[in-house]
């Protein structure tokens, strides 16, 4: 039943208009109903039925949101677990072959160069420049593998909306800081690799950025919604 059909009776019945804001909330403002209310008693008896319809369905609605909530966090905690899974992976890996890994990306750039200007720009490179590209692409690996854990953090802590956010900032940088750490003492036991604490501060930087980014696109879409909310109130009140 459509809370629409109240206009009809409220023209056959002649219902002085009083206006009543319905909302469900469980942290959530699901939407708006406006009810005209009459001094009338059996009218203010078909006010409250169709109160307890659009209540109902607001409940239900709500319970509805609640299980997609926990269906979301399911798939981004195990999203979290797959990437922190890469990130082991990555960390697993001796240290020739890391270095190769890294230098196949800067081979793969001389044959982009070449293909575009018909030269090979990594043969014109020194030992020293080689050594320092590969050494850049390598904590720059470091930072996005993190800025990508750090957003899939942010992500899953959105869905809990009754912790303030500075709190799901630090639950999120205290994660990808932990894990950080647990990753280079994984790699303190693994052949040619070594643990290092300047490591651990670049993969927080890369946390860092992800959370940043994370909040300015949640200022904007907060930004976005209080826009659009006060025109969508005036018109149901029209």
């Amino acid at each position: 039943m459509r809370f629409h059909a109240f206009n009809n009776i409220t023209s056959k019945l002649k219902i002085s208009k009083y206006y009543l804001i319905l909302r469900y909330s469980n942290n959530h403002k699901i939407c708006n109903y406006t009810v005209y209310v009459s001094k009338n008693t059996y009218t203010l008896h078909i006010c409250l039925f169709f109160i307890d319809v659009v209540y109902y369905k607001l409940k239900k609605e709500g319970r509805n949101i609640m299980t997609k909530k926990k269906k979301l966090r399911i798939l981004l905690t195990l999203l979290i677990i797959i990437w922190m899974g890469v990130i082991f992976c990555f960390s697993n890996q001796t240290g020739p072959k890391s270095s190769s890994s890294s230098q196949s990306v800067i081979y793969l750039i001389g044959h982009i160069s070449k293909t575009l200007t018909g030269h090979n720009i990594v043969n014109t490179l020194s030992t020293e420049a080689f050594s320092f590209i590969e050494f850049i692409i390598r904590k720059c690996a470091h930072m996005f593998v993190y800025f990508v854990l750090s957003i899939l953090t942010m992500l899953l802590m959105f869905t809990y909306e009754t912790y303030p956010l500075r709190f799901k900032c630090f639950i999120s940088l205290l994660v990808s800081f932990l894990y950080a750490c647990s990753d280079e003492l994984h790699q303190f036991f693994v052949g040619g690799r070594s643990a290092s604490f300047r490591d651990v501060m670049i993969d927080s930087t890369g946390a860092c950025i992800g959370i940043l980014l994370t909040l300015i696109i949640y200022t904007l879409i907060k930004k976005a919604q209080h826009h659009y909310e006060p025109s969508l109130s005036s018109r149901q009140v029209k």
